[in-house]
């Protein structure tokens, strides 16, 4: 994926292999059909996490995360970005702290903003977030996620440590900052292979902000979301 708030970047996770031998993927009639099957998997995972009660570990996001991407790999098609993304959405918006996320990444500027382009912006990155992780993960090939375990960080953080281990290739490894949120814990950055992704997106959003302004950037994250959605379908 590109650069991106929360998410491993096109230039630095690649994308899943396709294999001859990876499993036949069921039908759908339609892709309203296809679009409530997979959207009815998120909304299971989401319901699987949320009865673990008080006792949340911080790896519960990731994992969710993980657990649903891999379903939507096996289920929806290589084609057809739109029904990924609604399930996707919905998982999104539960384990990422969106509103952190876009605070974070404009920086010395978001204090400029008015709320109505505050609210712009966080619908921007809730929406270039889902797409990027449709574009990269459009298809199943035998890949799997591995949690390796956890560190304490300061403010109640942790760094849940995880690798994505794809069909005859190096393993990637995906560090997740997580923080303390109502009722569990949320995303608040991805390190991949060592690069903080939130520090990439961070850099960009000043230079392009300082150099062309809000709507300039709008511009160019709502550009990055119809390329990635343009590579799903």
């Amino acid at each position: 994926m590109g650069p991106n708030i929360a998410l491993p970047t096109a230039r630095l996770l690649p994308r899943p292999r396709t294999s001859a031998a990876a499993p036949r993927r069921p039908r759908f009639r339609t892709r309203a059909a296809l679009a409530r099957h997979v959207t009815g998997i998120a909304a299971a995972v989401l319901l699987a996490g949320a009865s673990l009660g008080s006792d949340i570990p911080p790896t519960a996001p990731v994992e969710t995360l993980h657990r649903t991407l891999i379903e939507i790999m096996k289920t929806a098609p290589l084609k057809g970005g739109t029904p990924r993304a609604h399930s996707l959405a919905l998982i999104v918006n539960e384990v990422f702290d969106i509103p952190l996320l876009a605070r974070v990444a404009l920086g010395r500027h978001w204090n400029g903003l008015d709320p109505r382009q505050r609210a712009r912006m966080v619908d921007a990155v809730a929406r270039y977030t889902v797409a990027s992780y449709v574009a990269r993960f459009d298809s199943y090939s035998g890949e799997h996620f591995e949690t390796t375990g956890t560190r304490a960080l300061k403010r109640g953080r942790f760094v849940v440590r995880t690798l994505l281990h794809p069909p005859g290739g190096e393993p990637v490894r995906l560090d997740y900052v997580v923080r303390p949120a109502q009722g569990g814990w949320r995303i608040v950055n991805v390190i991949v292979n060592g690069v903080s992704v939130l520090a990439l997106r961070r850099a960009e959003y000043d230079k392009l902000m300082a150099a062309d302004g809000f709507k300039a950037l709008i511009g160019r994250i709502e550009r990055q979301i119809a390329e990635f959605m343009g590579d799903s379908t």
